[in-house]
Order: structure tokens, then C-alpha cells, then sequence
């Protein structure tokens, strides 16, 4: 029989039970969800239905739109610091998205296509034994308990290769496939897409659409928690003891969900501008009206602490 949680480190049911006491609040962040999901279609009937609408909707809005959903769901269950790493992605999408959306953004869209057909095609390939994507994954793969495919599914995964080429070779998308074939027989790994277009980083892109301020608090921060270099919310020194913290910890809550609904505010409100202007008064209204007061009502939570001596 497996062993239970240790509850002062882990208490599942008691994070649960306090997200029971914000639930109004992370009813606004849902309802706001469910808004942005109608907003992707009825902005897209009403595009030109380029590759860059495509783009735009189907791949980044909606997912920045599915961290959000992810934020609401894990706040529910008092997992609040993790939620960096949501607020994170959810940031640097929405940030992309309002960039492919500017006066350049059919080329920045065209990049982004054809970097995903060579991800795609670079999964293929590391499914099919001996290749040297696989070789360079055998390791991984082994400790995965990953098989190697049947001959029925390698014939299927060298059809999708072969079919994938075919449509890297076309002319709307060779010349950019030449800038990421040549970088990768260079480094042998791909290059970010946004590079072939000579952007040096992601902080150059939030620097072009006006959020580098938003970029050294969220970004930063959330690389913190993605790469554990900081003892916040983990642990702190207190004379001769460690204050151990929870792993979930509500008590967190008030600012990463405030942030989260902001950042999903300013998204939809850009896509907005971009493809239905006629309805952003009716957005400030409704978020006046519904989803605002919740949010400002989030109460304060404590959460007990235990300490452990160093010596």
C-alpha cells in the first residue's frame, strides 16, 4: 500500500478546502475563460482567414486563453505558487500574439508555420530507429519505457516525413525553410522561430509591443520558480531554524490571480482592437459589472508554517 502524503508538507484536502473560501473569485477568472473561447470564433468569421488569423486565434490566443483555464483550475485546488509558471506562458503568448498581430505580422506568422512543420517533422524522426534524432533521445526513451514503433506505424511515420518535406519544399515556405535548415546543419538543433526574422530574444518582443516592465516581473520570476533558483515560498532561515512552507499555500493567492485575470484582460482587449473594435466598450462594461468585484474581494488566508531545526 502506498504511503500518504505527509500532511504538513502535503495537505490536499485542506488546500481544496480553502479554495472553497475564493471561489467567487475564481468564478470571475472562469467566466472570463468562457468569454474568450466565443471571442475565437466569432473573431475569425470576421478575419480575413489568413495564416496569420490562424496563427493568431487557433494556436496562440487559445492557448494563452488554455493557462488561464489552467490557472483557475489549480487555484481551486490551493496550488498557487506552481501557477507561476502559467502566468508565465500566459504572458509570453499573449505577448507573441500582440506582435504577430502588428503591420509585419504575415512574415512572423509564416515563420511560425514553418518552424512548427519542422518540429513536427523532427518528432517523426526521433520515433524511427537509427535515425540521429532517435540516437540522441535513446537514453530518454529507454528510461520511458518507450517501444520502438511497429512496422505498420514506422511506414506511417515516414509517410508524414515524406509529406511534410513535400510541403516545406513549396514555394511559400522554402526560402524560410532554407534559414532554419541552414542554422540546423550548423548547431544541429532548430533555431527559435522568431530568430530567422532577426529578433535576438523574446525580450525584444515585449520591448516592440510596449511590456518590458511586465517582462522583468513576470518573466523573470517565473523562471525563478521553473528553474528552482530561489528558497520563496519553499523555505526561510530564522536563527538556529528553516521555516518550512506547505506545498500548496492559498495564502499566496491574491496577486498571481489578480495578474492572471489582468493578463487575460489585456489579451482579449488587443484581440479585440485588432479584429472586432466595436466590441471593447461592451468587454469594459462587462468587466466592470461582473468580473471586477470578485477580485477585489479576495479574502487574506493564513496558512500554518512548521519549523525545523538545523541542528
Amino acid at each position: 500500500m502506498a504511503d500518504d502524503a505527509n500532511k504538513r508538507i502535503l495537505d490536499r484536502d485542506k488546500a481544496a478546502n480553502f479554495g472553497t473560501t475564493i471561489s467567487e473569485s475564481l468564478d470571475s477568472l472562469r467566466d472570463f475563460v468562457d468569454y474568450g473561447t466565443h471571442l475565437i470564433l466569432r473573431c475569425y468569421y470576421t478575419s480575413e482567414k489568413s495564416l496569420k488569423d490562424v496563427v493568431a486565434l487557433f494556436s496562440l490566443f487559445k492557448n494563452a486563453l488554455s493557462m488561464a483555464d489552467a490557472i483557475e483550475v489549480m487555484m481551486r485546488q490551493g496550488v498557487i505558487r506552481p501557477t507561476q509558471l502559467q502566468l508565465r506562458s500566459l504572458f509570453e503568448v499573449s505577448v507573441t500574439l500582440q506582435w504577430v498581430l502588428q503591420e509585419s505580422g504575415d512574415e512572423r506568422a509564416k515563420a511560425y508555420h514553418v518552424a512548427n512543420l519542422r518540429k513536427r517533422r523532427l518528432d517523426y524522426r526521433r520515433d524511427i530507429p537509427g535515425t540521429v534524432e532517435n540516437k540522441a533521445f535513446k537514453d530518454l526513451w529507454n528510461a520511458a519505457g518507450e517501444r520502438t514503433p511497429s512496422p505498420a506505424r514506422e511506414k506511417e511515420i515516414r509517410a508524414q516525413i515524406t509529406s511534410l518535406n513535400k510541403e516545406l519544399s513549396e514555394p511559400s515556405w522554402y526560402d524560410l525553410n532554407e534559414k532554419f535548415e541552414d542554422f540546423y546543419k550548423k548547431k544541429k538543433y532548430e533555431q527559435d522561430w522568431y530568430k530567422i526574422l532577426g529578433v535576438n530574444s523574446f525580450r525584444e518582443i515585449a520591448k516592440d509591443v510596449g511590456r518590458t516592465a511586465e517582462y522583468r516581473i513576470i518573466y523573470i520570476s517565473g523562471s525563478e520558480v521553473m528553474h528552482g533558483s530561489t528558497y520563496s515560498g519553499q523555505l526561510a532561515f530564522d536563527d538556529s531554524k528553516k521555516i518550512i512552507y506547505p506545498m500548496r499555500s492559498p495564502e499566496e493567492i491574491g496577486f498571481p490571480l489578480r495578474l492572471a485575470m489582468a493578463l487575460t484582460l489585456k489579451m482579449v482587449r488587443s484581440t479585440l482592437e485588432y479584429y472586432r473594435p466595436a466590441e471593447v466598450e461592451n468587454l469594459k462594461r462587462k468587466y466592470r459589472e461582473d468580473w471586477a468585484s470578485p477580485l477585489r474581494r479576495i479574502p487574506d488566508i493564513r496558512v500554518e508554517e512548521f519549523t525545523v531545526s538545523l541542528e
